[in-house]
C-alpha cells in the first residue's frame, strides 16, 4: 500500500500484499450481474437453435481469439470460473464464495493457492464428496454446487449444447477422480505417509483392468479407494456421449482409447483404436501412431538400457521383456577412432563449436535412420558435409557376436526382467540389437572400459588420475586427451544412445493390420500392457 493506494509491484518486500483473491471475487460479481441478462436474452428468442448454438471464432487482425456475444459461451465461461483442475482445487470449492462484497487485500506470504496436489474430500462416512445439481444458480450451497447449476442450466436451455455441457465435466472430473492421480505429481521419501500410500497405491493399480466405465480407483484420506462416479462426473460415459452426437470428433476417441489402455483393457483400447482409424480423411502421420501403438499394446517387446562395464568382468545387462518367449542379440562394434580425430581439430570446433549436438546427431543418422526419413530434408551444407564424413568413417562396424536367448514370458502380459550375458571382453565401445520372436527391436550402447580417470579439484583447478578400471592400480603413464576431445566423444555416446532407440520402427504392419481387420478376437482378455 503507497498513501493507501494498492499499487503493483514486483520489488521483494516483506510488506507486499495479494490481491488474487479480490480479484477472483470482483470477475464473479460481472459474471453474476450478467445472468439475469442472459437468461432475459434467452426468453425474448423465439428460436434459442440459432441463439444458443455456439459462436463462429475468427481471429483478428491483432491475433487475438473473438467469439461474438451468445449466452451459451456466457455460461460455459462462468461455470469454468469454478473449475476444478486438482483434487486441491475441488476441496477449496466446498465453501460458498460471498458475491455482496470484496474481500481485503491479505498478506503475500498467505495468500492461499490451489497446488497440483491434495486429496479428494469425502463425507462424514468417508465416501467421496460429489456436488450435487442444485434447483438454480441462486439456492446452490456451493461454489461446486453453483457450476453444477449453470452446466445444468445451460443444458435445459439448450440442448444442442450437450457436447459441450459434457466436455467441460469430463475435463474437471478426470482430472480429479482419473486414475492417473494414483501416481502422484511428486513423490518424495519424506512424505509422511510414503510406504503405506505407495503400497495401497500398488493395490489399487492391480485392479484396474477390472474397472467399469463409471468406476474409478483414487486417493482419499483413508488410502486409495475404488468407488463409482455419478453421472455427472463418470468423464469415460461423458466422452461417450460426446462421441454419440460428434462421431467424428478425434480428440474425443483418442481420450477414451487411451483412457481404457491406461486401465490395461486392450478389448477396449482396440474398439476406440479401430474407431478412431476408420475415421475418414484421417492423415497418415495419425494411422502410423495407431499402427505403433497397437503394435505396442499386442507385439511382443523387448528393452535394454546403455550401460558402461569394466572389461574383463561378466557384465550384467538387463533385458525387460513382455510376451516374448526369446529373442536373437547381434553386437556390432563402434568405430569412433576416425570421429574423435576428427573433432581433435581446430577447423571442427571453429565450424561445430555452437551446434555440436545438433551437428553429429545429423551426421550419424545416415547410418541410424532409414533413408527415406524427412530428417535429410532439412539438413544444412554443414551438417551435410560432416553426414559424408561420418558416412566414410562407418560408425557401425563389423559384427562381433549373434546369439540367442530364452525368456519365460508371463501368461497375464507382465513385463518381466532377464539377465542375459555379454560374450565380448575386449574394451571399446558396442552397439547391441535385440529382437524379439515376432516382435519388436531395440538397440543400446555397451561400452566396455578399462582405464578409470578420477578427478580432485585443487587451488588452481583439477587434477586427474589414471586407474586401471579392473585392479584399481595407477597408470601414470596414461594419456588422456584434451577437453574438447573428451566432449566430443561424451556427446557422441550419447547421441548415439538416443539415436539408436528412437530410430526404430516397431511396428509390426502384419500382426496389426489382423488386429485392425479380425477385431475384436484379437486382443487378449487378460493382458495387461504397463509400459516399460
Amino acid at each position: 500500500m503507497q498513501d493507501g493506494k494498492f499499487v503493483y509491484t514486483r520489488e521483494r518486500r516483506d510488506d507486499r500484499l495479494s490481491c488474487s483473491n479480490r480479484k477472483k471475487v470482483r470477475r464473479l460479481q460481472l459474471y453474476a450481474e450478467a445472468l439475469p441478462l442472459a437468461r432475459e436474452e434467452f426468453q425474448a428468442s423465439e428460436e434459442s437453435e440459432p441463439l444458443g448454438s455456439l459462436p463462429e471464432m475468427r481471429i483478428g487482425d491483432d491475433g487475438r481469439i473473438y467469439a461474438p456475444d451468445n449466452p451459451t459461451q456466457y455460461y460455459l465461461a462462468f461455470a469454468s470460473e469454478f473449475c476444478s483442475a486438482s483434487p486441491g482445487g475441488f476441496a477449496s470449492r466446498q465453501a460458498l464464495t460471498d458475491l455482496s462484497v470484496l474481500p481485503d487485500y491479505v498478506p503475500a506470504n498467505e495468500q492461499a493457492r490451489d497446488f497440483q496436489t491434495g486429496v479428494i474430500p469425502v463425507d462424514e462416512g468417508g465416501a467421496p464428496l460429489f456436488f450435487a445439481v442444485p434447483e438454480s444458480f441462486e439456492t446452490a450451497k456451493n461454489d461446486g454446487e453453483r457450476r453444477q447449476a449453470l452446466l445444468n442450466e445451460l443444458l435445459e436451455r439448450v440442448p444442442s449444447a450437450k457436447a459441450a455441457v459434457c466436455a467441460a465435466r469430463a475435463m474437471e472430473a478426470e482430472a480429479v477422480f482419473g486414475i492417473r492421480n494414483l501416481q502422484p505429481y511428486y513423490e518424495t521419501f519424506f512424505a509422511e505417509d510414503y510406504c503405506a500410500e505407495r503400497g495401497s497405491r500398488q493395490e489399487g493399480v492391480w485392479e484396474l483392468n477390472t474397472l467399469a466405465d463409471n468406476e474409478t480407483i483414487a486417493k482419499l484420506p483413508s488410502g486409495v479407494r475404488r468407488f463409482e462416479l455419478p453421472p455427472e462426473y463418470a468423464y469415460l460415459d461423458l466422452w461417450r456421449e460426446i462421441v454419440e452426437l460428434n462421431p467424428g470428433d478425434k480428440t474425443t476417441l483418442l481420450k477414451i482409447a487411451q483412457e481404457h489402455y491406461d486401465r490395461r483393457q486392450p478389448d477396449k483400447a482396440l474398439e476406440g483404436w479401430k474407431q478412431y482409424f476408420e475415421l475418414e480423411d484421417l492423415p497418415e502421420h495419425s494411422q502410423g501412431q495407431v499402427k505403433a501403438v497397437l503394435s505396442y499394446m499386442f507385439d511382443p517387446r523387448v528393452a535394454i538400457d546403455s550401460s558402461s562395464v569394466v572389461a574383463g568382468m561378466k557384465a550384467d545387462l538387463f533385458v525387460q521383456y513382455r510376451d516374448a518367449g526369446g529373442a536373437e542379440i547381434v553386437v556390432k562394434r563402434l568405430n569412433l577412432d576416425e570421429p574423435m580425430k576428427l573433432a581433435h581439430t581446430r577447423e571442427f570446433w571453429n565450424d561445430y563449436l555452437g551446434g555440436l549436438n545438433r551437428v553429429v546427431s545429423s551426421a550419424l543418422s545416415v547410418q541410424l535412420t532409414p533413408k527415406d526419413s524427412m530428417e535429410y530434408a532439412f539438413l544444412g551444407p554443414k551438417p551435410k558435409e560432416l553426414r559424408d564424413k561420418f558416412e566414410s568413417f562407418g560408425v557401425v562396424g563389423e559384427e562381433v557376436a549373434r546369439y540367442s536367448v530364452e525368456f519365460e514370458p508371463s501368461p497375464n502380459g507382465f513385463y518381466k526382467i532377464a539377465r542375459v550375458d555379454f560374450p565380448v571382453d575386449e574394451p571399446g565401445a558396442y552397439l547391441l540389437e535385440i529382437t524379439a520372436v515376432d516382435g519388436n527391436k531395440d538397440v543400446a550402447v555397451i561400452w566396455l572400459r578399462d582405464v578409470a580417470v578420477a578427478r580432485e579439484r585443487v587451488a588452481d583447478g583439477c587434477r586427474y588420475f589414471t586407474f586401471d578400471a579392473r585392479t584399481g592400480e595407477p597408470l601414470p603413464a596414461q594419456k588422456l586427451g584434451s577437453s574438447p576431445l573428451l566432449i566430443a566423444a561424451s556427446r557422441i555416446l550419447t547421441l548415439l544412445r538416443r539415436l539408436t532407440r528412437r530410430r526404430l520402427k516397431p511396428i509390426r504392419d502384419k500382426r496389426t493390420e489382423t488386429a485392425l481387420s479380425s477385431y475384436p478376437t484379437s486382443a487378449p482378455t487378460e493382458r495387461l500392457t504397463t509400459p516399460p
